[in-house]
């Protein structure tokens, strides 16, 4: 009830949320998700003060629900989905994963599909990196985020890409 009131104070709000994901009760899973599903769609995002949806769903969620939620019509729902991939990349069939994710329009979408590329293991998240930052039609954010990603992933050969890009 405290989740669905637009009025409660946000401290209550974020007591409810940590007290369902400390509870580990996978049945709390829909009441979460419908209350950061109307935050996000409210254009009232979740504030500094509550969880993260990615921390929700990487305590509560599993591999059915996180393949669903990449397919949220809701970019900040994908978002989430797409950080919490790590924890569940045994399950995961990353390789196959990964080139549908930078498929997807949304850049923000694919800069936090470069991101988790250092958490993962994808067989071919350093030539991916190489043709993002090479790319001359591609925005500078996915650029950036393919830069410092590359700078993470312990590649010697990265070096050379990252110099030659200044």
């Amino acid at each position: 009830n405290v989740l669905k009131q637009d009025q409660q104070d946000i401290t209550l709000k974020h007591d409810v949320v940590k007290a369902l994901m400390d509870i580990d009760d996978t049945k709390a899973l829909p009441a979460l998700l419908d209350f950061y599903k109307k935050s996000f769609s409210s254009n009232t995002k979740p504030t500094n003060k509550l969880p993260a949806l990615s921390q929700v769903l990487i305590k509560l969620a599993d591999k059915k629900t996180i393949l669903t939620l990449l397919q949220s019509d809701l970019e900040d729902i994908r978002i989430s989905a797409v950080r919490a991939i790590p924890h569940f990349q045994k399950q995961l069939d990353i390789n196959r994963l990964i080139p549908g994710l930078m498929k997807i329009q949304s850049n923000k979408i694919r800069v936090e599909v470069i991101q988790i590329l250092t958490k993962v293991k994808y067989e071919k998240a350093f030539s991916l990196l190489v043709r993002i930052i090479k790319s001359v039609n591609i925005d500078v954010k996915l650029q950036k985020a393919a830069i410092l990603t590359l700078g993470r992933l312990d590649n010697s050969k990265g070096t050379d890409i990252i110099s030659k890009s200044i």
